[in-house]
């Protein structure tokens, strides 16, 4: 049997109020990074300290926002005060959580960070990292700790072609080296009558060689949305329609 360790602890920031009177007893000089994954929510504690270590009560509202090297904002968003006020276990404290949607876009890399305080007359007051008054911090976003969602493939764009209609063709053949090669077609009608199908090709090039993958038979009536599954390794997607879609049908969503 083999026993491997894993560990559950809170992610804990200490960070430093902007008080008078700045002790020499203990300057902490650094401040550890930050580091959030992509595709889950990450909760992240601070706690408010005073230049002695002491933590002091929370008044008004904490931000937090992050930010590239360009200082080009990529999170803002107000914390979650647990400072009741009155209890020592919970004095200074607050959280903020960087959900998966947050960082749907960001690719994995180091940003800086801070927290400032916003009080009740609106203004900012900022938090320190380190009694030497240094203000950012650093957060490492992680790429490689959870799978992620690839996205979907979107076709919304028609264009006739003889006597049928097309939507642009889409290369799928990045999800070939994925375990699953099962679809889902979900298709958005509005009112459209008529047959849609589903083509693929094994070519690089789109023009030619054109087979059936899937093909759903659309009425008037129609009214939510229709699934259609099918399975295969092919290099591009396309759809084509028998009749005019034009204002009936939305778009058609393609996911692995």
């Amino acid at each position: 049997m083999q026993l491997t360790p894993r560990y559950l602890v809170k992610n804990q920031i200490d960070i430093i109020a902007n008080h008078a009177g700045l002790g020499v007893e203990y300057r902490p000089v650094f401040q550890r990074n930050i580091r959030i994954t992509r595709g889950i929510d990450n909760l992240i504690y601070f706690r408010l300290l005073n230049a002695d270590q002491k933590p002091v009560t929370v008044t008004g509202t904490p931000y937090f926002v992050a930010f590239n090297d360009q200082r080009q904002k990529i999170i803002e968003k107000p914390c979650e005060v647990i400072d009741d006020g009155s209890t020592r276990a919970t004095l200074g404290n607050f959280t903020v959580t960087i959900t998966d949607s947050d960082l749907l876009g960001v690719p994995q890399q180091y940003l800086k960070y801070n927290v400032y305080i916003l009080d009740n007359n609106g203004n900012r007051n900022i938090t320190y990292s380190n009694t030497d008054f240094n203000s950012s911090g650093i957060i490492y976003v992680d790429g490689e700790s959870y799978p992620e969602t690839r996205e979907n493939l979107v076709f919304d764009n028609f264009y006739k072609i003889n006597q049928s209609w097309y939507a642009t063709p889409n290369d799928i053949s990045a999800l070939n080296n994925t375990p699953s090669n099962y679809y889902t077609a979900v298709i958005y009608n509005r009112g459209y009558a008529g047959t849609l199908t589903i083509e693929a090709t094994l070519e690089s090039s789109v023009g030619l060689n054109w087979f059936t993958a899937a093909t759903a038979t659309l009425t008037e009536t129609d009214s939510a949305p229709i699934c259609v599954n099918f399975s295969g390794i092919y290099q591009n997607l396309r759809i084509r329609l028998d009749t005019d879609p034009e204002n009936l049908i939305s778009r058609v969503v393609i996911r692995n």
